[in-house]
C-alpha cells in the first residue's frame, strides 16, 4: 500500500487525527529501510551566518539512516568538514554577536552544536508534503564508531576524500575521485570525517494535495512526551 492510499484510508477513520502520528512515523521508518521509498531522502535546511553577517537558509538532500519513533528523531550521516555541520553552530555564533556573556567557550565545537532545522519530504506521485521542525546535533563518538563498523566499503569512500567537500577548485573539469578507491584498511582514514547528525522533532506539518480537496494537519510534540494534533486550513 502506498503512502497516498494509506492516507486515504486514514481519512475514513472516525478520528483520523488519532492515527496521524503512527502513519507518519511508520512511513519514515519504511523510508529508512528502502531506497525506493518516497521518504528515503529529504531536503534538510539549516541557517548560515555568512561573512557579511547575513543570515541565509541553506538546503540540501540527505538520506535517512535511522528512525526512532519514540524519541521522534531522524538520523543522517555526514562528513564533519561539510558546510552544514558548521551551520549547526549558527545559533551559538549569533549569541556571541549579540553580546551574550554566558555562551560557553566550547560553543564553536561541532560536538556542542544544537540548531533549529527543518526537514521536507515530497514526491509528486504521493501528493503529500511533510515538513518537520526540530533541534539537530551531532552524536557521540561511540555512536559514530558503531555505525562506521557496519558501513560497507563503498559508503566509507564518501568520507575519505583528501580535500574537504565544497572546496573550490581552479579547474575546467570535475575533480577526480580516485582518492576514494580504497581498501578496507585504507578506508579507515575516513573515520575521523564521519559523523551522525540527529534531529529530535518538535512538530510536523502534513499537506495532502488531494484532488477532491486538500487536507492539512499539524502535530506538536510536547516537552512532557505528549502529542497534540490539529487540522489546519490548507
Amino acid at each position: 500500500m502506498t503512502l497516498r492510499s494509506e492516507f486515504d484510508q486514514l481519512l475514513t477513520q472516525p478520528e483520523p487525527l488519532g492515527h496521524l502520528h503512527r502513519w507518519l512515523w511508520e512511513g519514515l521508518r519504511d523510508g529508512s529501510h528502502s531506497k525506493r521509498h518516497a521518504w528515503n531522502a529529504a531536503a534538510f535546511s539549516t541557517l548560515e551566518l555568512n561573512e557579511q553577517g547575513i543570515i541565509a537558509p541553506r538546503t540540501r538532500t540527505v538520506i535517512i539512516r535511522k528512525i526512532d519513533s519514540e524519541k521522534r528523531s531522524i538520523d543522517f550521516y555526514t562528513d564533519v568538514r561539510t558546510a552544514k555541520v558548521h551551520q549547526l553552530q549558527v545559533e551559538s555564533r549569533l549569541s556571541v554577536l549579540a553580546g551574550i556573556e554566558d555562551v560557553q567557550s566550547n560553543s564553536t565545537r561541532p560536538e556542542a552544536s544544537n540548531a533549529d532545522v527543518c526537514w521536507m519530504f515530497y514526491r509528486p506521485t504521493t501528493k503529500i508534503q511533510v515538513r518537520l521542525e526540530g533541534i539537530a546535533a551531532l552524536m557521540s563518538v561511540e555512536e559514530d564508531e558503531s555505525a562506521w563498523r557496519l558501513m560497507p566499503l563503498r559508503q566509507r569512500a564518501n568520507y575519505s576524500s583528501i580535500e574537504p567537500p565544497g572546496l573550490v577548485l581552479p579547474s575546467s573539469q570535475p575533480p577526480e575521485t580516485s582518492d576514494r578507491e580504497l581498501t578496507a584498511m585504507e578506508s579507515d582514514r575516513g573515520r575521523e570525517n564521519f559523523r551522525i547528525c540527529r534531529t529530535v522533532m518538535r512538530n510536523a506539518d502534513i499537506l495532502y494535495l488531494r484532488e477532491k480537496g486538500h487536507v492539512r494537519a499539524r502535530i506538536d510534540y510536547l516537552p512532557n512526551g505528549g502529542i497534540s494534533a490539529h487540522w489546519l486550513v490548507p
